[in-house]
């Protein structure tokens, strides 16, 4: 059974600071790691590249790129893109770098554009980094005959799903740094600031992360079995266990579509939380301006009232003063007229000095009203931003059991519509293969017959 290798899809080209042209070339099933992390595939050192900038693979001829929440992001034809396809030659800038892809079989392209890096450019070794020249774009004949033998369909689709998981583990490990940062700095935050709710929710997401890698972890092990289960020099599978290698395939890719789903699921619950931590301290903030204003008002009241009882309280010492003064001139003079008249301006005084009294009452049971009522404006505002928080946090459960009862649902639904397909495919497998005749197919046509099937669903 002849099965072609993998073909060329695209390289890329960029200028190092010395000014030499750096290639890298990518075939169907290739994929690189782009960053200024020691750990990825392509070094970048520039200040404005992220440590995981961003992904780039190969599949089916067509080159995908993946920005992995880069700060500076990832631009391609002036877009700054999260996940796009490319399909025609084409530039990506990351950061202060620029790398120029060119499809096909061709040589250096027209212009590559001189890039100014911070530092320096290293390339790591890849089986896809293919020297320069002519003898990089042949295979000799006999080289492609062993090739082939060497390579088979269970290894393509082997190396696709090694290429989606490594997608997945790096947006998990995205996931769980951004998720560490966030429990960084809720720790960090004031304890009169922190929702009641939010170590409930940021236990919630973790469990959720650690049961996504747990389950990333059990399926890639799954898939490293897979990987080393097959050698050159054992016997071919028999039909059957080619069948139940294929129908292991097919759930594997459905437990990916599903980790895709939880881990979008997360985002999504990450960007809930943090909405509503953009919120609670908008409102706090809020609540504290309004509260600064009536404290100021209040305080300027209460610089009126004073003012207003010394006022008081100097008149009532002048009037007595004079009303002494009139009683002193009484003594001393005896007249009946004027002391009458001295008694009733002393009458007038003490009904003055009273009514000023009174006033005075009034005015400290007006500052004690209006502090009772500053107490309890500010009993009510922290009662409201409790209620508000638990609301927040209802919500958000709330939001989440939708999420995880909608997720089982569609499990279920997957679930059934596979059990049903590989119910009526292994039925159509029964009715074609009809009586058995005088002269049975080989072995390899079988396989090559039902790996067509795979291929063509």
């Amino acid at each position: 059974m002849a099965i072609a290798i993998n073909k060329f899809v695209a390289a890329l080209y960029w200028s190092s600071p010395e000014g030499r042209t750096q290639e890298w070339k990518l075939s169907d099933g290739d994929s690189i790691v782009v960053g200024k992390n020691a750990d990825v595939d392509l070094q970048l050192h520039s200040s404005r590249v992220s440590g995981k900038h961003c992904m780039i693979w190969a599949e089916n001829g067509t080159l995908y790129v993946r920005d992995c929440y880069s700060s500076a992001g990832t631009i391609v034809d002036g877009r700054k893109i999260s996940e796009t396809a490319l399909e025609r030659d084409t530039e990506i800038r990351l950061g202060g770098c620029t790398l120029s892809v060119v499809f096909g079989i061709r040589g250096v392209p027209r212009q590559t554009q001189r890039v100014d890096f911070d530092d320096a450019v290293e390339e790591q070794p890849t089986p896809s980094h293919f020297d320069s020249g002519e003898s990089s774009w042949c295979v000799d004949e006999s080289e492609s005959d062993v090739e082939s033998e060497a390579i088979s369909p269970l290894q393509v689709v082997i190396d696709d799903l090694k290429v989606r998981l490594e997608v997945s583990e790096s947006e998990n490990q995205i996931l769980r740094e951004r998720l560490e940062a966030m429990s960084q700095h809720f720790e960090q935050s004031e304890p009169t600031a922190a929702d009641p709710f939010q170590d409930e929710m940021i236990q919630l997401l973790r469990d959720e992360v650690e049961s996504l890698q747990a389950a990333l972890a059990n399926t890639q092990e799954t898939g490293s079995r897979v990987v080393e289960s097959p050698a050159l020099d054992h016997p071919l599978p028999d039909s059957e266990e080619v069948a139940r290698l294929a129908e292991r395939l097919e759930t594997l890719l459905v437990e990916l579509e599903e980790k895709d789903r939880q881990i979008q699921m997360v985002q999504e619950l990450l960007l809930a939380a943090e909405e509503a931590c953009e919120a609670e301290q908008g409102e706090r903030l809020q609540l504290e301006r309004w509260l600064g204003d009536v404290e100021k008002r209040v305080a300027v009241r209460e610089e009126e009232w004073a003012l207003q009882v010394e006022t008081l309280n100097r008149r009532i010492r002048q009037l007595q003063e004079d009303r002494n003064a009139a009683e002193a001139k009484l003594l001393a003079k005896s007249p009946d007229a004027k002391i009458e008249a001295v008694q009733k301006m002393g009458q007038e005084l003490r009904q003055q000095v009273t009514s000023l009294e009174s006033r005075l009452a009034n005015a400290e049971e007006e500052r004690a009203r209006l502090r009772d009522e500053l107490e309890k404006a500010n009993e009510s505002a922290r009662r409201e931003a409790v209620q508000m928080a638990q609301e927040r946090a209802e919500i958000a459960r709330i939001r989440h059991a939708n999420e995880v009862h909608r997720h089982e649902m569609e499990t279920r639904e997957r679930r059934s519509q596979q059990q049903a397909r590989i119910a009526s495919e292994t039925a159509l497998r029964k009715s074609d293969s009809g009586p058995p005749t005088e002269e049975e197919p080989s072995l390899s046509k079988r396989i090559s017959w039902l790996w067509n099937r795979l291929d063509s669903k």
